[in-house]
């Protein structure tokens, strides 16, 4: 067959936009480093461990966390470009660069966090004109810093954002002050500090929103914080402990937990032998002394930061020092991990994050009221049904009473029946309800929702 040159142009340009769609096209999960010189993001296939780059302008450097919004289409990196700080945008889909976020002058971030809904992040900064660290509000909506700096802080760096049925809650490690300070994010008010945290160099929040972990060197433990209910998550109780007797010494850096929220991972950053440690939280409160570790004496360094993809096979860490390299273990075997890859990367790689897996809400969400008498007592009841997504494998569904999805009612399991009963309604009030798919790493889809007004 013989083609016009105008038709084989066409057939090559159809071929080359498929090669620069090929990322959108993968099903794998992306992990996505922040190289903090270089000027540049570092990109792993989670298929292949093939890493690439996307180049930031010239004057930019990413300074060490990342973040990307809960339906998996945008990468979120603090900069700094010896001016002030913004926040890089990249579109997932094509690996591109779309407009930063300013921050200001005389701004330097460091690290980022986004609520479960995708409607803010926010950002540890130190703040030169104001002399001290501060957290700021972003509308990702609107791209702009919002509201007023949430502070004082010394050197605010790690921030994690737990939500459990109360609400929502920041946990902000200050090593300056020597602690980790919660804001409750339906006000942004500072809280007091947790009390106990001596010399934190890293936290974790369990994908439940139950409990909080400290890496404290000063003690050479972890130490697990209660954090789960109404006044708890402002002021979190002291729970079990975790040491490990088996290291020579035992400096726990880096923290991450496993989607299940079963096993804990460890960076030992500064004792003997650098490795990773893995921890059975399966029973909270009870002390552990593990002896299971990934020894990575032979790698010259220890994790920096870790994340896990979203079917929890496969945990990657960034190495600290002078590699410039990430570490693929996997972690099938959950307390047995095992050294898969080291992936050469980009230049100094700091914070890490991993592509959520695609979800959709769940389908035919319906409700209705009624009520059950006794004797002399009536209990109204809304009756809340749906249907599981027609793509994706949720493991549950959260079910919220508003848009913004911080007032969670109840998780309910893919496993079981799709219904909820929502007891003790009033009858003269108009109740919404908004349901999201929730998958292994606690990624939420968007909400689905319903206004319950026809009986049953």
């Amino acid at each position: 067959m013989i083609h016009s040159s105008h038709h084989i142009k066409r057939i090559a340009l159809v071929l080359c936009a498929l090669l620069l769609n090929a990322h959108a096209l993968h099903a794998a999960p992306f992990v996505y480093i922040a190289d903090m010189a270089g000027s540049q993001i570092s990109v792993i296939d989670v298929a292949t461990n093939i890493a690439t780059s996307i180049s930031l302008p010239s004057s930019v450097n990413a300074v060490d966390g990342i973040a990307i919004s809960p339906d998996g289409t945008t990468v979120y990196v603090p900069c700094f470009d010896g001016i002030g700080g913004s926040l890089q945008r990249i579109d997932v889909a094509t690996n591109t660069l779309l407009s930063p976020i300013s921050l200001g002058t005389q701004i330097a971030p460091d690290s980022i966090a986004i609520t479960p809904n995708g409607q803010f992040a926010y950002v540890t900064v130190n703040n030169a004109n104001a002399s001290q660290g501060q957290v700021l509000q972003i509308n990702l909506t609107t791209n702009m810093v919002v509201g007023s700096p949430i502070s004082p802080f010394v050197n605010p760096t790690q921030i994690v954002i737990a939500s459990d049925p109360s609400g929502l809650t920041a946990y902000v490690l200050d090593p300056g002050n020597f602690n980790v300070y919660p804001i409750n994010l339906t006000d942004n008010s500072l809280q007091g500090a947790v009390t106990g945290s001596n010399t934190p160099v890293a936290i974790a929040v369990s994908p439940n929103g139950a409990y909080l972990y400290i890496s404290q060197q000063s003690n050479n433990n972890v130490q697990q914080y209660n954090i789960a209910g109404n006044t708890n998550r402002l002021t979190p109780a002291p729970g079990a402990t975790v040491t490990y007797s088996q290291f020579t010494t035992f400096t726990p850096g880096s923290l991450v937990i496993s989607p299940d929220g079963n096993t804990l991972y460890v960076g030992n950053v500064g004792g003997t032998p650098w490795a990773i440690g893995a921890v059975d939280i399966s029973m909270p409160g009870t002390p552990v002394s593990q002896a299971t570790f990934l020894d990575l004496t032979a790698t010259g360094a220890s994790p920096y930061a870790m994340a896990i993809t979203p079917d929890g096979k496969t945990l990657y860490g960034t190495l600290g020092g002078a590699a410039n390299d990430t570490l693929a273990v996997n972690i099938t075997s959950p307390l047995a991990p095992t050294l898969t890859a080291t992936i050469p990367v980009g230049f100094t790689p700091l914070g890490l994050a991993i592509t959520p897996m695609n979800l959709l809400p769940p389908s035919s969400v319906s409700g209705c009221k009624t009520q059950n008498v006794f004797l002399l007592q009536t209990d109204y009841i809304n009756n809340i049904t749906w249907t599981a997504p027609t793509t994706g494998s949720p493991v549950a569904y959260n079910i919220y009473r508003d848009a913004t999805l911080t007032e969670l009612v109840a998780t309910v399991p893919a496993s079981g029946t799709l219904q909820y009963y929502d007891h003790g309604r009033n009858p003269s009030v108009i109740y919404s309800y908004y349901i999201t798919s929730v998958d292994s790493s606690g990624n939420q889809s968007m909400a689905a929702s319903v206004t319950v007004t026809n009986p049953c």
